[in-house]
C-alpha cells in the first residue's frame, strides 16, 4: 500500500474516533484525540522525509488546525469560542479521507481557517517541538502513574507575556433569606517542589455535573510565601452563589496554577474539588489531582501518594 494512503487510513481511523467521542458528549475524551492526531499530522508535514507534496501538506496543515481548534473550544467555559462545530468537523474528515484524490490544489477547503484559529495551532505546534517534558510537571512523581505518557497540550494556557498577578476575588454577594453563603479560606497546599514553583496562584471555579460554569471563576493573588514543601495563600474566597441554589452535581475546583519564564506561559500543576456534599464548617483537607482538570470528575488521577493535600477552612453564613 501507498504509504501515503497507509497514514491517511490511520488519521481517518483517530478522527473518527474523535468525532465518536465528540458526538456522545465525552468532551474531554474527543478534546485529547483531536489533540493527539494534529499532533501527529503536523510532524508528519514538518519532518524532513514526509511524504505528502507541498499541495496536499498545505491541506494537512489546515486540518491539524481544525482539529485544535474543536478540541481547544470543546475545552472552553465560553461557547463563543467555539469555532467549528460538529458538522464542521464531519466536512473536515471527508477531506482527509479524499486528499490523495485530490487533483486540483485549489480545491476549497470546506470551513473557513480564521486568523485565531491559526494563532492556536501555532501556539499548539510551538510546544510540540519535542520539549514536551519541559511543559509538564517537573515533580518526581510521574513514574507512580505512567510517567510523562499522558500529557497533552491542553494542559497549558498560553500567554504572551507574563502580568504581576494581583488576583480576582469577588466581594460577598447580598444575602438571600432562607440561604446559606460559603466563604473558603484558602490556606495552602502542598506540593513537593514548593520552594521552585514560580508566581503560583489558585483559580477556584464553580461548576455543575457536566462541567459547565455556574459563576464566573476567580483567581488568588500570586503567593509569595513558600516553605518547605507548602505554598502558603491565606486568602478568602467568596462563593458567588447561595448553596441552596446550586444544581444537583456541583462542585467548586480549584487549579494551581505556576508561571514557566522559559516557555512564557502559565501551566496548571494540579487541581482539587470540593463537592456539594463535602461543605461544612470548620477546617478540610482535600486531595490532588493530575491536570487536565477533569470537570465530570469521570477521570481522576492523584498527582502523588505522598501526604500533599489542598489546605481549606470554610465558613457558612446563614441568613
Amino acid at each position: 500500500m501507498d504509504p501515503r494512503q497507509r497514514l491517511v487510513n490511520q488519521w481517518n481511523d483517530l478522527f473518527q474516533t474523535a468525532r465518536d467521542f465528540d458526538k456522545w458528549g465525552q468532551v474531554i475524551e474527543a478534546a485529547d484525540e483531536y489533540e493527539m492526531l494534529a499532533k501527529k499530522i503536523n510532524r508528519e508535514c514538518n519532518s524532513e522525509s514526509c511524504c505528502f507534496t507541498k499541495d496536499q501538506s498545505e491541506i494537512l496543515e489546515k486540518i491539524a488546525t481544525c482539529l485544535q481548534s474543536r478540541g481547544a473550544g470543546l475545552q472552553s467555559t465560553n461557547i463563543q469560542q467555539i469555532e467549528l462545530t460538529y458538522d464542521d468537523v464531519a466536512k473536515v474528515q471527508q477531506t482527509l479521507r479524499q486528499l490523495l484524490q485530490q487533483r486540483s490544489p485549489q480545491t476549497d477547503f470546506p470551513v473557513e481557517i480564521t486568523p485565531a484559529m491559526k494563532i492556536k495551532a501555532v501556539t499548539v505546534h510551538d510546544i510540540d517541538t519535542g520539549d514536551l517534558e519541559d511543559v509538564s510537571d517537573e515533580d518526581g512523581d510521574e513514574d507512580e502513574h505512567g510517567g510523562m505518557a499522558g500529557r497533552k497540550f491542553s494542559d497549558v494556557e498560553m500567554i504572551s507575556s507574563h502580568p504581576l498577578h494581583g488576583g480576582k476575588l469577588f466581594p460577598r454577594i447580598p444575602p438571600e433569606k432562607d440561604t446559606r453563603l460559603l466563604t473558603i479560606h484558602i490556606e495552602k497546599v502542598g506540593i513537593k517542589e514548593a520552594p521552585r514553583i514560580v508566581d503560583p496562584y489558585i483559580t477556584i471555579l464553580l461548576k455543575d455535573a457536566t462541567g459547565v460554569d455556574i459563576t464566573p471563576f476567580q483567581d488568588t493573588p500570586v503567593s509569595l510565601q513558600k516553605l518547605n514543601q507548602y505554598i502558603h495563600f491565606d486568602v478568602n474566597v467568596e462563593l458567588q452563589r447561595p448553596l441552596e441554589r446550586l444544581p444537583r452535581g456541583s462542585a467548586i475546583f480549584f487549579e494551581l496554577k505556576h508561571y514557566k519564564p522559559k516557555k512564557k506561559m502559565i501551566s496548571t500543576k494540579c487541581f482539587a474539588f470540593l463537592e456539594l456534599d463535602e461543605i461544612k464548617d470548620g477546617s478540610a483537607v482535600i486531595e490532588l489531582y493530575r491536570k487536565p482538570a477533569d470537570y465530570r470528575r469521570r477521570r481522576l488521577n492523584l498527582l502523588t501518594t505522598k501526604k500533599l493535600y489542598l489546605h481549606l477552612h470554610m465558613t457558612l453564613h446563614q441568613f
